[in-house]
């Protein structure tokens, strides 16, 4: 009887580690940076602004240049999940503000930043806390766990629109 519950547990952790490493319940973490960079061809040489939470993750590629874009967001499903799901991707329709994408009550940012937002307002239940960014730099930003809400500031301290997509 050992002998039977000992191969069921092999046999159902040999299942599920087959599909984990294909990738069938999402992309690991440590993974989504050269999953996006893989599926939607981005150069290799090209920066990358990334931020992931446990519930979703931005990605900005940009060559130095600063003169093209890819952005990639991924997301966990709220079934039973245990990496990221591609949601988004391409070009970012919006140079005055901030692309949001959101999904499963959590979201994602993104900008190249022509307008230099300087800072990020996160609102929680409880507390508020403030983010500084370099204001000359493209940027990806999840929204953290926990969390209910951004708000985008510019150099100059005026708040900077948010594009819903």
């Amino acid at each position: 009887m050992k002998k039977l519950l000992c191969v069921a547990v092999v046999i159902i952790v040999g299942v599920f580690g087959f599909f984990f490493v294909r990738d069938n319940i999402g992309v690991s973490a440590q993974k989504l940076e050269a999953d996006a960079r893989k599926s939607q061809q981005i150069n290799e040489d090209w920066a990358v602004s990334k931020s992931c939470s446990d519930k979703i993750a931005a990605m900005l590629f940009y060559p130095e240049s600063l003169d093209d874009h890819v952005f990639s967001v991924y997301a966990k499903d709220e079934s039973l999940s245990f990496g990221y799901f591609f949601k988004a991707g391409g070009g970012i329709f919006t140079d005055d503000g901030v692309a949001e994408f959101k999904f499963n009550s959590t979201a994602a940012y993104v900008s190249m930043n022509k307008i230099n937002i300087s800072k990020i307002e996160v609102f929680y239940n409880d507390r508020t806390e403030i983010i500084e960014i370099d204001s000359q730099k493209p940027f990806a930003f999840a929204l953290p766990d926990g969390a209910i809400d951004a708000n985008f500031y510019d150099s100059n301290g005026n708040r900077v629109k948010i594009i819903e997509s």
